[in-house]
């Protein structure tokens, strides 16, 4: 997998972040970093607005209460026809659904991304605030530790982290 590390300049003319935009953020086998500083906010909502096309996306959180965020969005239909999984303590999935899009905290990805990576076809990958995986070594050493291995796993697949701090 390649890490692109070339900086890549796309503009957004319209108030919020077109689904274009945020498509073109994400290449198969290539990571990228995403400077939310240079884009706005939005990034990570129209990330679990894009079409899947048969495949599933995954969108890995700083912590639960974001986990928690999304869900209460969707079941405020704020993700009109897409079927979304959350993971985290106090949700698993039911590895029996389709899902367009999963949802989860680092912590949960690492412990059933096997099982994930088996059973679905993972197109798209987002760490939202991939500088809280940094920050939070301290005291999830092993979740923070282990993400970076466990991304590996999904070496076809776009990989890109989005922060507003970034290194």
């Amino acid at each position: 997998m390649s890490d692109n590390t070339t900086p890549k300049v796309l503009v957004n003319e319209d108030k919020y972040l077109s689904e274009k935009l945020v498509q073109q953020c994400f290449e198969a086998n290539t990571r990228h970093t995403i400077d939310k500083r240079q884009c706005g906010n939005g990034f990570t909502h129209r990330f679990l607005l894009l079409p899947t096309e048969n495949n599933t996306d995954i969108l890995i959180c700083p912590n639960r209460a974001v986990v928690i965020d999304k869900f209460k969005d969707y079941y405020n239909l704020k993700f009109k026809g897409l079927c979304v999984g959350f993971l985290c303590k106090g949700h698993a999935l039911d590895y029996e659904l389709n899902y367009d899009k999963i949802v989860c905290v680092a912590d949960s990805f690492n412990k059933h991304c096997d099982n994930i990576k088996d059973i679905y076809n993972i197109r798209n990958i987002l760490v939202d605030e991939q500088h809280t995986v940094e920050q939070s070594r301290g005291f999830r050493k092993t979740a923070m530790l282990n993400l970076p291995t466990n991304l590996d796993k999904f070496d076809s697949c776009a990989i890109s982290t989005v922060t507003a701090t970034p290194n």
